[in-house]
């Protein structure tokens, strides 16, 4: 923050909402109106933060155990079954499109 503390809940989602819908213009202007509106829909939903931060931990090779600690997980298994298996499931889509 400002004044050299962490920043609060609110701060964080001003300056998320700020940035998403700074994105909604953007992609308004470059033609995108369809998908513009449907980030606005969501443009309060600080909670994709935490989905995105442990996805991109995890993809990164942190220890599950440690992410799950910090989501405040019950337990690893529970987290693994959200992140890791939401991952395998897409690396299947998106090689379904691969030419062999």
């Amino acid at each position: 923050s400002t004044h050299g503390a962490a920043l609060g809940k609110r701060q964080v989602q001003r300056i998320y909402e700020q940035a998403v819908m700074f994105a909604v213009a953007r992609m308004e202007e470059a033609g995108f109106v369809d998908e513009a509106r449907q980030l606005e829909a969501i443009r309060s939903e600080t909670h994709y933060l935490r989905h995105t931060g442990a996805s991109q931990a995890i993809e990164s090779g942190a220890d599950i155990r440690h992410i799950s600690e910090e989501l405040g997980h019950a337990s690893a298994a529970f987290t693994e079954s959200v992140y890791v298996n939401s991952d395998q499931a897409r690396k299947r889509f998106e090689g379904r499109e691969r030419k062999v």
